[in-house]
């Protein structure tokens, strides 16, 4: 499902974890690791999230540089 087509579309994939929102909606929680010192790749992260298919947003809620 969803969880698959996430992981082959960004492999950096870490962790996911599914939360419901109520009526009906889930949110599904994603952890991913982005290069330190890639400019613009939180950004393009959401894009490539948001691109795929049963995706209705994303948006990144904490980032934390390692």
């Amino acid at each position: 499902g969803l969880k698959v087509a996430i992981k082959e579309k960004y492999p950096g994939t870490q962790d996911m974890q599914i939360e419901p929102i109520g009526f009906g909606l889930s949110s599904l929680k994603v952890a991913i690791v982005i290069p330190d010192g890639d400019g613009g790749a939180a950004e393009e992260a959401e894009k490539i999230l948001a691109s795929i298919k049963g995706v209705e947003s994303a948006e990144i809620v904490s980032l934390t540089l390692t």
